[in-house]
């Protein structure tokens, strides 16, 4: 017989051999101490791959269980919303009111002008060449010019 190969050594070792190729490994062995260093070779590799692989089914595998989520994460969420409007319209309220005081704090110390035109406007015309009327008044409403 011709040496075994590695496939067949492995069937051989995990017992998938029927009775008549067992008897004929075990013969072959018998005469050829290649094959039956090989077979021992494999025997121990896969000894070795069961023993680490009993060591690893041996430590515990803990499975966290599921934890859904609740009502509280999502008040939690609509407390932040909450705030965080109420902190724009604080911010846009401050805006509006601070503005309106810088508006008339410069109405204040500013002089308006009023235009009018007299007649009828020409398109035509630059306006330095138009007929109009100019209006200076001051804070107070008082006409200047």
């Amino acid at each position: 017989m011709k040496c075994i190969d590695d496939e067949l050594i492995q069937k051989f070792i995990d017992g998938e051999t029927d009775a008549q190729e067992t008897d004929r490994i075990e013969q072959h062995l018998a005469d050829c101490s290649r094959c039956a260093r090989n077979v021992e070779e494999h025997r121990a590799f896969a000894d070795a791959v069961k023993k680490n692989m009993g060591n690893v089914g041996r430590q515990p595998v803990i499975i966290p269980g599921f934890v859904a989520s609740t009502a509280r994460k999502y008040r939690l969420n609509v407390k932040i919303k909450r705030y965080i409007y109420a902190v724009s319209a604080a911010c846009a309220v401050f805006l509006i009111v601070f503005l309106r005081h810088e508006q008339n704090a410069t109405a204040q110390n500013s002089i308006q002008m009023i235009y009018s035109f007299d007649g009828d406007f020409n398109s035509n015309r630059p306006v330095s060449h138009q007929e109009m009327t100019i209006i200076v008044m001051d804070a107070d409403g008082n006409i200047v010019e």
